[in-house]
């Protein structure tokens, strides 16, 4: 009697999730196209997946690929390489030099405030291997954004101090 073998392959090691989401696409015979439209997204959100530019932004988002992947949610997004990487026992700094970030912000525009608030926000929240320091750091920025903003607005309504008047 002849059997049917059906072998399901095994997920290489040590793949980022960019290469984990293309590699089960392609296992399932999908189209960056057809994934995008089951996940009702579109296809170039699938390219930044795959391309480690992105991650998707929301447990249910994150629960919802892992499902259609057909993969165990920890299989996906846990010890991968590049845009999700777990949380390490003895997390490292980010690197940045707080204090003279600071120092800048005075000197910047409202468009370069606006965005460095933004990339702060969003490290706070995607981020997971930041230490303590660094998220204390990192808000300590945002509010000295708010503070930058604030002070710029009420010189502006003629509350403050305008080194510009003659």
């Amino acid at each position: 009697m002849i059997g049917i073998i059906t072998t399901e392959m095994k997920m290489p090691e040590g793949l980022t999730f960019g290469q984990k989401v293309r590699w089960r696409r392609q296992e399932l015979k999908l189209t960056q196209e057809k994934l995008a439209n089951l996940l009702g997204l579109d296809r170039g959100t699938i390219i930044d997946y795959e391309k480690d530019r992105s991650v998707p932004r929301t447990p249910q988002a994150k629960r919802k690929l892992a499902e259609v992947l057909q993969l165990e949610y920890d299989a996906l997004y846990d010890n991968t390489l590049g845009a999700v990487a777990v949380a390490p026992k003895n997390p490292k700094g980010i690197g940045l030099n707080f204090g003279q970030l600071r120092r800048s912000f005075k000197d910047s525009s409202g468009q370069q405030l606006r965005d460095w608030k933004r990339m702060f926000k969003y490290l706070l929240n995607y981020t997971e291997t930041l230490t303590d320091d660094d998220r204390r750091n990192i808000l300590g920025c945002v509010e000295e954004i708010n503070s930058v903003i604030k002070g710029r607005k009420k010189a502006n309504r003629g509350g403050g101090a305008f080194s510009g008047s003659k």
